[in-house]
């Protein structure tokens, strides 16, 4: 009974739905209790972002790639266990975020380590500057409606782009993107045109994949990910250490089985000449 008038006050005000993320997420919080983590920083999260099982595989490939950037640009930063990273490898920190719930997290580790030069910004990205509504909670809050399953928690979030966030600042510098955001990769890629043609040329660690969350079943623009870099110049790698190159018999593979092998994280990168 309690559920379904929470649930009804949700739909009719939004807002409420909001707040109280806001005051679950500050509880959370003063019962997390920040420990250090094997990559030398601290962490309050997920017992695998602290013993660093955490996706190990990813992280350490990231880690490689951090060695030859200079910027890292974190679109979907979650609680911040990428942007925690980066930072304590000495990288300058873009960390994009839209979700209050996870912004507070975000926060709390970035002042558990000291840290007060990441950039945070609490919006999300798309391939527009202007609104949108987030649906959900948690890791799996999206811009995609009922992604991940139904879920009456939304609010109205201010959207950029990665083009309008980037400018032509850090000309000549490095940079590393990794995009997390739950369903709407080509979206916030057809934003990033300029960023895309920079140089020297961005490295991209991009999670997508095929079914999964997606309300229909599949994910209609996973193909066109991949044609976005391969138009560009860009080789994609499986994100694993010694990952294969993925080729287009690989992707039309996989759109045709609607099954990627299990991968979800892919690593677009271009040569430098």
């Amino acid at each position: 009974m309690i559920d379904r008038l929470k649930a009804a006050l949700y739909r009719a005000f939004p807002e409420f739905a909001a707040a109280s993320e806001a005051y679950q997420a500050t509880r959370e919080i003063r019962k997390a209790v920040p420990r250090p983590t094997p990559f030398g920083f601290t962490f309050m999260g997920p017992e695998a972002m602290q013993d660093g099982t955490f996706e190990a595989e990813e992280t350490g490939l990231l880690r490689e790639i951090l060695q030859g950037a200079d910027i890292f640009v974190d679109v979907g930063a979650n609680i911040g266990f990428y942007t925690c990273l980066a930072r304590s490898m000495g990288r300058r920190v873009i960390s994009v975020e839209p979700l209050s719930r996870n912004l507070q997290f975000l926060y709390a580790n970035l002042q558990a380590n000291g840290w007060n030069d990441v950039e945070v910004l609490p919006l999300g990205l798309s391939n527009r500057p202007g609104q949108a509504v987030l649906h959900g909670s948690g890791t799996s809050a999206s811009l995609v409606e009922n992604w991940a399953g139904s879920s009456n928690k939304r609010r109205v979030i201010p959207l950029s782009t990665l083009d309008t966030l980037l400018g032509e600042r850090f000309a000549g510098r490095k940079l590393v993107v990794k995009i997390d955001v739950e369903g709407v990769e080509y979206d916030v890629l057809q934003g990033a045109s300029h960023t895309l043609g920079r140089r020297p040329s961005p490295a991209w660690f991009i999670e997508t994949g095929l079914g999964g969350w997606s309300p229909e079943g599949y994910s209609s623009r996973f193909g066109d990910i991949f044609e976005i870099f391969w138009s560009s110049g860009f080789d994609a790698h499986i994100a694993m250490k010694g990952g294969k190159v993925v080729t287009r018999d690989d992707v039309t593979s996989w759109l045709h089985r609607q099954d990627t092998d299990g991968f979800s994280n892919f690593i677009f990168s271009k040569p430098e000449h």
